[in-house]
């Protein structure tokens, strides 16, 4: 579960890394999710897997197929089949007892729904992971902004103590703690 996590969160810092080289804007929470929907791996597994279930279902509830049969009896070694004493062509149909082709439909409707909701269950993986993703680089964003902020008051608050220290209105210890 951690190799998907980090999968998703450099596959989320990578396309946020290519649209911002793109264009100027940001990129959005459902703009990421989108893209990670359309281009994740195991997403993509699950819905080859959902197709796969849903044409083992038409097989599964299909009647079998004709057989087209022939035979030929005493035919000299090397002679053609007109020369056969005797032949026979025939057509083989064979049916399967009603249950067993209901049960094999079933069968195939169950393994259909279940790739359907394996399906779903990794876009909601996915999505969750890029949620995840998402937030932690938008927290990240933030707390460097507030750094920042930070660091531009306490310059602005050394500035006030050194005018302050020079106008001779404040000692030198309040220049001191407002340097540490």
């Amino acid at each position: 579960m951690k190799k998907i996590s980090y999968f998703l969160f450099f596959l989320l810092i990578n396309i946020m890394t290519v649209f911002a080289q793109d264009s100027s804007g940001s990129l959005s929470l459902d703009q990421a999710i989108n893209i990670a929907l359309k281009n994740n791996p195991i997403i993509l597994s699950a819905y080859k897997e959902y197709e796969s279930a849903c044409a083992k279902k038409l097989q599964m509830s299909a009647i079998p197929d004709l057989e087209l049969e022939g035979e030929w009896n005493g035919i000299p070694f090397g002679s053609s089949l007109n020369e056969g004493e005797e032949g026979k062509i025939g057509l083989n149909q064979s049916f399967e007892f009603p249950s067993k082709t209901f049960l094999k439909s079933s069968i195939g409707s169950s393994e259909e729904d279940i790739a359907k909701i394996k399906l779903e269950r990794a876009k909601l993986l996915v999505t969750a992971g890029v949620k995840k993703g998402y937030y932690k680089v938008q927290l990240s964003e933030e707390i460097v902004a507030n750094i920042e902020r930070t660091i531009d008051l306490l310059k602005e608050f050394l500035e006030i103590t050194t005018a302050k220290y020079g106008n001779k209105n404040s000692s030198y210890i309040e220049v001191i703690r407002a340097k540490v």
